[in-house]
Order: structure tokens, then sequence, then C-alpha cells
């Protein structure tokens, strides 16, 4: 009786329609807000910190490991091209992060530079440990 269950159960996530948060209505949504009074190295700081708690584990690995690793080397322009990425309140955590690992397409307005790198840092070509964060620096 299990089996069959499971098998019926296998069978509808295949005919199922995926609806992604990013598709439905949000009135609470919170839009990107600009800084323009921070510093660079408080968006830095601020970048890092949000990279390493984003409410879902995946992301918080994800983008974490990424900030550890290029945060410091970004120019200021690069720095709003990432804040934007994963603080626009258009998308959700789950969005990001599949759009990030290419399980679902990326919208027109996120694909850039910084999504590529995104991307790129996904794919972990070298094998990275990330189970954990990485250590901050002192």
């Amino acid at each position: 009786m299990a089996l069959l269950r499971r098998a019926s159960l296998s069978a509808w996530r295949n005919v199922l329609p995926i609806r992604f948060m990013s598709e439905q209505p949000s009135s609470s949504a919170t839009r990107f807000v600009e800084r323009p009074n921070e510093s660079v190295e408080q968006r830095r700081s601020r970048l890092l910190y949000q990279s390493r708690k984003r409410g879902i584990l995946e992301n918080d690995l994800l983008l974490g490991s990424f900030a550890a690793k290029y945060l410091a080397d970004m120019n200021s322009e690069e720095l709003v091209e990432y804040d934007y990425l994963i603080n626009d309140g258009a998308n959700n955590e789950w969005d990001l992060y599949y759009w990030i690992i290419g399980n679902s397409p990326t919208p027109e307005k996120y694909q850039n530079a910084m999504m590529a790198r995104l991307q790129e840092h996904a794919k972990n070509t070298k094998r990275e440990s990330r189970v954990r964060q990485p250590d901050l620096r002192t």
C-alpha cells in the first residue's frame, strides 16, 4: 500500500504546476532601497552580513561563501549590482536560489554580470567544502 501511495504521489509531482512566490502578487514586497550616503566599507559590511543571514540555509551557504570570496575586491558599481540582486524584494529566497543554481530561468532584469558570477560560483568546479559558513575576518 505504501509503495502504491508513493508511486501515485511521484506521478502528481510531474503534473502539478510549480508556482514560484515571485509569480504571486504581493503588496508587502519591499523594493530595493538605494543608499547614496553609505560608504563603500559600510556597504561591504552590510552585504557580508546580509549574505550570511538570508533565511534559508542554502542561500546562507551559497551567498556567504560568495561574499567571503569576492566582496572585498568588488568596486562600488559591483557592490550596488550585488546589493540589488540579493535585496530586491520582488523576489523571494527560493526564487533567488533557483535562479543562481540554474533550476529556473532568471528574469531578464536580474540577468547581468553579477548573476553570471553567482551562477559560476554555484557550480563549485573546484569542489570547495561549503557545508558551513566561512569564518569572518577580523
